[in-house]
């Protein structure tokens, strides 16, 4: 019993220890640049190059989507209940 207690003591006094070790390495440090929402060149606007300085609004020309004929998928999965099952679809 009492080695138990002296276990449980010498435990405690590492973890204080260690919290203190940590809080005192912390407050030398300081808090770092992201911490905080003023770190340097935040509030710079980027210049970024423009290759065309007027692109008039003009509707951009769409080709019509390619008719693809039917044909077949495998389509794998589990089934209710945990049944693995594979089988062809005809997709249109």
């Amino acid at each position: 019993m009492i080695m138990k207690t002296l276990l449980i003591a010498a435990g405690l006094a590492v973890l204080a220890t260690g919290a203190q070790i940590s809080a005192a390495s912390a407050a030398e440090t300081g808090p770092r640049a992201s911490s905080e929402n003023n770190w340097a060149g935040m509030n710079q606007v980027a210049a970024v190059p423009s290759a065309v300085p007027y692109a008039p609004a003009v509707a951009p020309v769409v080709a019509p989507a390619p008719v693809e004929a039917p044909h077949y998928v495998l389509q794998q999965g589990y089934e209710h209940g945990g049944k693995w099952e594979s089988h062809w679809v005809l997709v249109p």
